[in-house]
C-alpha cells in the first residue's frame, strides 16, 4: 500500500507539472522535479540504512528508539542538504 501511494503521488505530481503551462515553459528540469526528489530520497535512504545496519545497529530493545531517532535525523539532514 505504501508503494502504491508513493507511485500515485509521483504520477499525480508529474501530470500536474505537465499540464501547467508555466512549468512546461520553464523547462524539462522543472517538470521532472518530483522524480528528482524521489531519486535523491532513495539514495539518502540507502546511505542512512547502511549507517543503521553497520555503524549503529539495534542490539537490544532499549536501543530501538535511539536508532530510529538517529535514522530520522540523518534522513532529514541528508534530504535537506541534498535538496538545497
Amino acid at each position: 500500500d505504501l508503494f502504491g501511494s508513493f507511485a500515485e503521488a509521483t504520477c499525480a505530481a508529474l501530470v500536474i507539472a505537465a499540464q501547467s503551462v508555466d512549468l512546461v515553459s520553464a523547462g524539462w528540469d522543472t517538470v521532472i522535479f518530483p522524480l528528482y526528489i524521489s531519486a535523491v530520497g532513495i539514495l539518502v535512504c540507502m546511505a542512512v540504512s547502511f549507517v543503521a545496519t553497520d555503524f549503529q545497529p539495534v542490539r537490544n530493545e532499549a536501543s530501538i528508539e535511539r536508532v530510529l531517532k538517529t535514522q530520522l535525523t540523518l534522513s532529514t539532514l541528508g534530504m535537506t542538504l541534498a535538496m538545497y
